[in-house]
C-alpha cells in the first residue's frame, strides 16, 4: 500500500518536464551504442563501431539486440546478435537487468559457435552482454528551490524515506523512458537527502540496493542489516553501527527539535 503524507510534510512542486521518449547513448565492448525505446520494446544499434567490429560487417545502425523490458526492477529479455564477415549474423536469446542505479545493463546467454571454414553451428558458449550509460537525449530534469534544512526534516525512518520518495518521484514526473527514471529518481533521492541535512539512519535509507517503479512511481527495495537509531527519550538516541558480529551501540544527546537525526521510538 503506498505511503500517504500529509500536506505538511511535503510540499506541491511545481515541475515541468518532457512527455515524449527519447534515446539513450551507451557503450558496449568498446564500441558506443544507442538505446532506442518505445512503449517496453528495446533495441541496441550500433552509434559508432569498434574497428574490430566493423571489420565483421558492422556498421551505424545495425542491430545489436531487439527485443522487451518487463517488471518493477527493469528485466530484459530478446534476440542478440553475433557478426561474421564471412559467415554472416546470426541470432540468439538473451535474458538481463537493469543494475547500478540504472546506469548499466546486464545480459547473459548461450551463443553459438561456428566453423571459421564452414560457418556451420559446431557449439555454444555462454555469453555476457554488459552496456554502460553514457548520456541520454531527454531533457536534463528541472529541480524545485529546496531550502538546506528545510526538507524531509522529520525523524521517524518511514516517515522520512516516504517523503524523500514522494519528492523524488515528484522531481522525476513525466520520464519516458524507464532506464531514465530509476537514474532520475536516484539522483534526485540524493540530493533531497543532502537538502534535508538528517542524520541517523538517513543515510542508510538511501542504501537500499533496488530501485522498483511501477507507472512512473519508484521505490527502495532491499537491504540487509545496517546502522539504526532509536529514540531513548526526550533528550537521547542511541545508535549502532549495524555490524552482524559485533554490534556497538553509543548514547548520544539528541534533544527533541533540536537534534537533526532520523531515529525510531524504542518499543
Amino acid at each position: 500500500m503506498p505511503r500517504i503524507l500529509a500536506p505538511a510534510v511535503v510540499a506541491v512542486l511545481l515541475l515541468t518536464t518532457a512527455s515524449v521518449s527519447a534515446d539513450s547513448i551507451w557503450t558496449h565492448g568498446g564500441s558506443q551504442v544507442r538505446l532506442r525505446a518505445d512503449g517496453n520494446r528495446r533495441t541496441f544499434v550500433y552509434e559508432v563501431p569498434r574497428a574490430a567490429m566493423a571489420s565483421q560487417g558492422v556498421e551505424r545502425g545495425t542491430v545489436l539486440f531487439d527485443g522487451t523490458i518487463a517488471g518493477v526492477g527493469g528485466e530484459y529479455s530478446g534476440t542478440a546478435y553475433l557478426f561474421s564477415a564471412r559467415c554472416g549474423r546470426i541470432a540468439y536469446a538473451v535474458t538481463g537487468e537493469l543494475q547500478n542505479d540504472g546506469t548499466q545493463i546486464s545480459m547473459n546467454g548461450t551463443a553459438p559457435v561456428r566453423d571459421a571454414a564452414t560457418c556451420i553451428v559446431k557449439g555454444t558458449r555462454d555469453d555476457h552482454l554488459a552496456f554502460r550509460f553514457v548520456r541520454s537525449d531527454e531533457p536534463a530534469v528541472t529541480y524545485p528551490a529546496l531550502k538546506d534544512g528545510a526538507v524531509c526534516t522529520i525523524e521517524d525512518p518511514d516517515e522520512y524515506e516516504a517523503c524523500v520518495e514522494n519528492l523524488g518521484n515528484q522531481i522525476c514526473h513525466g520520464q519516458a523512458e524507464f532506464e531514465g527514471l530509476v537514474r532520475c529518481f536516484r539522483t534526485a533521492v540524493l540530493v533531497v537527502y543532502k537538502k534535508s541535512r538528517m542524520g541517523g539512519v538517513a543515510g542508510a535509507i538511501l542504501d537500499a540496493p533496488f530501485t522498483h517503479c511501477d507507472a512512473g512511481v519508484c521505490s527502495f527495495q532491499g537491504g540487509g542489516p545496517t546502522a539504526s537509531c532509536v529514540r531513548l527519550d526526550a533528550k537521547r538516541v542511541r545508535e549502532c553501527d549495524g555490524n552482524i558480529v559485533n554490534e556497538r551501540c553509543v548514547d548520544v544527546a539528541c534533544p527533541v527539535r533540536e537534534c537533526r537525526k532520523v531515529c525510531s521510538k524504542a518499543q
